[in-house]
């Protein structure tokens, strides 16, 4: 074991989900420190630190902040946890820091690390989502950090572009693609009875989250959902929680009061990694803005109706079908692909593993230069 201490940040049961294989292979191999956010010690969100701890890893940094309630501005929020992180990174001492994606939680941790000369592994950089502050976020990740793991060349390519140097950039595939294959199936009966979720009717599993750059108002984004769900009555609505982001209160309280109305409908705040993959791979179309349903939807074989502008820039495979905020269009397009099959052939690489071999390669050197050139193409 490497006597190294490296730190694993994750900030709620998005990037934890995708991690899982990742930390599962450094776990004996590594000094690792988990530093759970808060969203995971929340009621609302589904207290998911249960799930990190039931996979059998430990906790050893948490958050003591409340998530994020929209009810004071998203800036004065992040001077807390800027305050709160730093403390906590400066007694832990790790020698480096592993954050994946593009929430504010990640960057103001990485802007900690870099601050504290802390060498830093990013994960899922140089991609795009034009409609949400997340954009610029994670293009900032990426400036702090010193190691890059993208999902395809594409995302590389555009590192490049940013300034990162290609010997520090590696395409070993999506964690995310990889969870799928090695997922414990559950039968069908099973996962949908385990939910009390009615087997006799087409069912769509729906996140949708606040589009934080659009000028649509948040009120619009959620209601142009429900409305055109409303008269669908005839399917099966299972909704995930949005993330904690400006707009999330006006989404969540929204669908609670939906969800009230229409008995065929049911809001399950968590599903789990395991569960999430395998509802996933027994529905009949999945809706909403969420990057895993870019991202995983296509090895589940099923389409995605992918709402708004969230997830603009994306590379899109042709499962992914699209709609604007307008009921009207949503409706029409749920009745038309959620009697639909697709068949999408994917290459799968061993992620986690790659991953892991060459953080370990890295850490094995005596010192990782900090000093970072802008890399001219």
């Amino acid at each position: 074991m490497i006597k190294k201490k490296i730190i694993i940040f994750t900030g709620s049961r998005a990037d934890y989900g995708i991690m899982y294989k990742l930390i599962k292979e450094l776990n004996n191999k590594l000094k690792i420190s988990i530093f759970a956010g808060s969203d995971h010690f929340s009621r609302e969100y589904g207290n998911t630190y249960k799930e990190i701890l039931s996979d059998g890893f430990k906790i050893q940094i948490k958050s003591d902040l409340k998530s994020y309630s929209n009810s004071e501005p998203l800036s004065l929020y992040c001077s807390k946890i800027l305050r709160e992180y730093s403390s906590k990174i400066l007694k832990n001492k790790p020698s480096s820091a592993i954050v994946l994606g593009d929430r504010y939680e990640a960057f103001i941790f990485s802007f900690c690390c870099f601050l504290n000369k802390i060498p830093i592994f990013h994960l899922h950089g140089g991609e795009l989502t034009e409609g949400a502050f997340d954009d610029k976020l994670r293009h900032s990740i990426s400036k702090f950090s010193n190691f890059h793991f993208v999902t395809n060349n594409i995302y590389k390519k555009r590192l490049m572009q940013l300034g990162e140097n290609p010997k520090k950039i590696f395409n070993f595939g999506s964690l995310g693609e990889e969870n799928f294959r090695n997922v414990k199936i559950i039968p069908k009966i099973n996962i949908l009875k385990k939910y009390k979720i009615p087997l006799n009717k087409k069912i769509a599993l729906v996140t949708l989250h606040p589009e934080t750059m659009s000028n649509v108002s948040y009120k619009k984004q959620i209601s142009s959902l429900l409305n055109a769900v409303k008269y669908k009555n005839k399917y099966f609505y299972i909704f995930t929680t949005s993330n904690s982001d400006p707009g999330s209160k006006i989404f969540i309280d929204s669908i609670n009061i939906f969800i009230k109305k229409n008995n065929n409908t049911k809001m399950i705040k968590s599903l789990g990694r395991e569960d999430y993959i395998n509802l996933m791979n027994n529905v009949n179309l999945v809706i909403g803005n969420s990057s895993s349903g870019v991202i995983e939807t296509p090895n589940a074989n099923v389409y995605a109706l992918n709402i708004g502008n969230r997830q603009s820039g994306r590379n899109f495979e042709k499962n992914i079908i699209h709609a604007s905020f307008d009921s009207g269009e949503i409706s029409n397009k749920i009745e038309k692909y959620i009697n639909k099959k697709i068949k999408i052939k994917k290459k799968f690489k061993n992620t986690s593993k790659l991953i892991s071999k060459k953080i370990l390669q890295i850490l094995n050197f005596k010192k990782i230069n900090l000093a970072e050139k802008f890399y001219e193409i």
